[in-house]
């Protein structure tokens, strides 16, 4: 009898333990639940903001290139494209043509420089000489 009322005691502590069990594991289970789905609506969240800024600058991009306003006929004519690498050619040619007329001319100062220095050097050898 005693041992009778003792196994029921006993499983009805049992019953009680793991319902106690029971509830603690859904109240750490339902915060983290709670963790798991805000980190969900986070990433989604990012995800949409981002796919949203790619299709803000697609759509810019796309504006730009059908937007037949007198700004952008200029930026993207093949004829101002080509156009350019000839104007650049045409003044590096005429700096070319500049410089060369000057060659001889440069060549000749250099050479006056040269002796004017071998005068100087000899000068000095000779104050050198006489003065000490």
């Amino acid at each position: 009898q005693k041992s009778e009322e003792s196994l029921v005691v006993t499983g009805s502590e049992l019953e009680k333990q793991t319902e106690a069990m029971a509830d603690l594991m859904h109240r750490v289970d339902e915060p983290q639940e709670y963790s798991a789905g805000a980190m969900r609506y986070r990433i989604s969240r990012i995800k949409s903001t981002s796919k949203h800024t790619v299709e803000i600058v697609l759509i810019g991009r796309r504006q730009e290139a059908a937007d037949p306003s007198p700004s952008c006929e200029g930026t993207f004519s093949p004829e101002k494209q080509d156009a350019d690498p000839v104007d650049k050619n045409a003044s590096l040619e005429e700096e070319y043509f500049n410089v060369a007329a000057f060659k001889p001319l440069i060549e000749s100062h250099k050479s006056q420089i040269a002796e004017l220095r071998g005068k100087a050097a000899s000068r000095n050898k000779v104050y050198e000489t006489d003065f000490f």
